[in-house]
This record gives C-alpha cells, structure tokens and sequence, in this order.
C-alpha cells in the first residue's frame, strides 16, 4: 500500500480566476465597458502576483476570445 504525500499547497494548488472580458451585451454585469472589466482583471492577477508569495500558479481562463496581452504584463515582473 502507498503511504499518501502531503499536499504542498505552495507547488501543488493553484488559483482559478475566470473572467468574461467582452460580455457581449449580458444582462446584469457590471462594469459593461470590456476595457474596464481588462482593467480589473489585471489589477486582480497584479495583487495575487504582488502580495500573495504563497500562491505560485494562477490559471487564468478566459472565455470569450479577448485578447490577452495586455493582462500578460501583470506577471512580467513574477512570472
């Protein structure tokens, strides 16, 4: 019988953050305006990457086709 390893929560979890950049005229989302919710978006990935060392994988799953380059800076510094 194998002996269960404890889980690391440093290497072995990962936060999932997914967004809706484009909401494409949805009912009831706030902000509407795409630029501003990338905006949020990338504040969100900056304070994860910038104040909490302990998470070390961030998937970010976006799904409607936004481009996204201008999130990717958020982690230039800490990949």
């Amino acid at each position: 019988m194998k002996k269960k390893s404890q889980l690391n929560i440093e290497y072995d979890l990962a936060l999932v953050l997914t967004a809706t950049i484009d909401i494409k005229g949805m009912p009831k989302a706030y902000p509407t305006v795409a630029e501003q919710r990338q905006n949020d978006y990338y504040n969100s990935i900056q304070y994860y990457v910038n104040h909490q060392p302990q998470i070390r994988k961030i998937i970010f799953i976006e799904n409607y086709g936004w481009p996204l380059e201008p999130l990717k800076e958020a982690i230039q510094d800490n990949p």
